[in-house]
């Protein structure tokens, strides 16, 4: 597991990476696929509203589906910002703070 660590932090959603039982799976498949369902079939079991479930898991399946993490907002901001990380967290703080995804975010 160690390894898929270090090629998810590599490569983002895009990494295949190591998973149990020996298999590989591409992350953004294994999340889509598997995980999101898993996370609902249990956040059900536990009593959690549907409201909520379908509330968060589909800002996940959404931050999933277009790629556009934290990560990927901050590479993109650096590109076209330049290396001003100051200015970046100034930014970044701006835009949690409005209660919006941030796969909706602008740069």
């Amino acid at each position: 597991m160690p390894n898929a660590i270090l090629r998810s932090g590599a490569r983002g959603l895009a990494a295949d990476i190591d998973w149990f039982g020996g298999s590989r799976a591409n992350l953004r498949q294994l999340i889509l696929s598997s995980l999101l369902p898993l996370a609902q079939s249990g956040l059900e079991t536990v009593g959690v509203d549907s409201t909520d479930i379908n509330r968060y898991l589909s800002i996940i399946e959404r931050r999933v589906e277009s790629e556009l993490t934290g990560a990927a907002w901050q590479r993109a901001f650096a590109e076209r910002y330049g290396r001003d990380f100051s200015a970046m967290v100034q930014a970044y703080l701006k835009r949690q703070e409005s209660d919006i995804p941030v796969h909706e975010w602008p740069l």
